[in-house]
């Protein structure tokens, strides 16, 4: 029934079926029914799942402080205000529940608004160990850290350098060591002054060359020197003290990993002389104490200096900190089912989802904490051993004066080669 019938049914018989009546009711019941429209129109903006369009769901959202991300459509942004609220008034705190919870519960309903079958896999049970499958909440996650020596990195006999481990629990470290061209150097010892852990090589590290240091999940090392097992070489000292010497029986082998506690670690180079290793020009005879210095003017003393050798090597430490009030949550994103010819649009919405995944847990974390989430591709890792060490065929040319300043074209071939612009073949 419409506003202008309501009141005419309402007037007595006599003015019911008067014309004029009508008309003047029906101007009346128009402006009521309009009236009407814009207080529905009112009502239906005031509802949050009954509210049309962009401007009208912000200003919702806003009552709950939950402004929209970049690139967040209407239902994009109604689905991110209902799995924050969820997750804030179902729970209530910074807890690891809360981060699965709004991390589920926002991918889930942002598929739904974007009218995509599946932006990812299904997750499954989480897990909290970096070894774990995704998705998983890693709490105190380990990050690589790498500290060359300072400058370029070139690492002369007797120097000393600090790595600083930020994290919480002792790291073992990797080293990196390269040989230079002024090498090569002679049975490197690095030694951890704060600890006194060391890590001896008998050989040498020619230039050029890679010697790799690595730390197993069993706590020894493994070394290879250009590409080649040398692990037999390798021993580890425990306890050593700078200036006293050291006998073969406190060598272990399989060596094992030098530790990086929390803090400053003073890390200690030099070469020492060992059985039946060449290196007399270059190594030192005996354990020399931390206060022994290359010989510098105005920088080391008389009587605890040593003539002064260049570096011979570069020195890299690398380790894996764990990082202090710091979370990481992965998620596997190895899948994704889009309707045919929606495949672009679809990839688009999951980076869309990627970044407000990373700002929903972000919302939710504890005040100085910080947070990382990564969607994780699916990925086939197959390291291989194999190394580049020449390309062939090999083209050599002479080095002797040639009475020009360029290059000779090509080395001399029979009946061919000009007399005056090749070299010897």
């Amino acid at each position: 029934m419409s506003s202008r019938e309501d009141m005419t049914a309402r007037l007595p018989p006599a003015y019911r079926e008067g014309e004029l009546a009508g008309r003047l009711l029906g101007v009346i019941g128009a402006q009521i029914e309009l009236l009407n429209d814009e207080a529905r129109e009112v009502q239906r903006a005031h509802f949050w799942r009954t509210a049309l369009n962009g401007p009208e769901v912000t200003a919702l959202g806003a009552l709950l402080d939950i402004p929209p991300e970049p690139g967040q459509g209407r239902d994009e942004y109604r689905a991110w205000v209902d799995a924050l609220r969820d997750t804030i008034l179902g729970i209530g705190g910074p807890t690891p529940a809360a981060v699965r919870s709004v991390v589920t519960g926002y991918a889930r309903r942002h598929a739904e608004a974007a009218r995509l079958p599946r932006l990812l896999p299904q997750q499954g049970e989480w897990g909290a160990g970096e070894e774990d499958p995704p998705p998983r909440l890693v709490e105190n996650p380990r990050r690589w850290r790498w500290v060359p020596a300072p400058g370029d990195g070139a690492m002369e006999p007797l120097q000393q350098i600090t790595a600083e481990n930020h994290g919480l629990d002792p790291a073992p470290a990797n080293l990196l060591l390269r040989g230079l061209a002024g090498g090569p150097e002679r049975s490197p010892l690095v030694v951890n002054l704060t600890t006194g852990e060391a890590l001896a090589f008998s050989a040498d590290v020619p230039p050029g060359s890679t010697l790799a240091l690595a730390a197993q999940p069993d706590g020894t090392m493994h070394a290879r020197l250009d590409g080649l097992d040398v692990t037999s070489r390798l021993g580890s000292i425990a306890g050593l003290v700078p200036g006293q010497p050291w006998t073969p029986a406190r060598l272990v082998a399989p060596a094992r990993a030098i530790t990086l506690r929390p803090g400053a670690n003073r890390i200690w180079f030099l070469p020492v002389a060992r059985f039946d290793v060449p290196g007399l020009d270059r190594y030192l005879a005996a354990l020399a104490d931390a206060a022994l210095v290359q010989g510098r003017f105005d920088a080391a003393s008389f009587d605890a200096a040593l003539f002064h050798q260049e570096p011979a090597l570069r020195l890299s430490i690398g380790f894996r900190e764990t990082v202090a009030a710091a979370f990481r949550v992965d998620i596997d994103a190895s899948r994704m089912l889009a309707p045919r010819g929606r495949t672009a649009e679809a990839l688009a919405t999951r980076e869309r989802l990627d970044f407000a995944l990373a700002r929903a847990v972000a919302r939710i974390r504890a005040l100085g904490v910080a947070s990382e989430l990564r969607l994780l591709p699916a990925a086939d890792i197959q390291p291989s051993p194999d190394r580049l060490v020449a390309i062939g065929p090999k083209r050599l040319r002479d080095t002797g004066p040639t009475g020009a300043d360029r290059l000779l074209p090509r080395s001399a071939t029979f009946d061919d080669s000009p007399f005056d612009a090749t070299g010897f073949g």
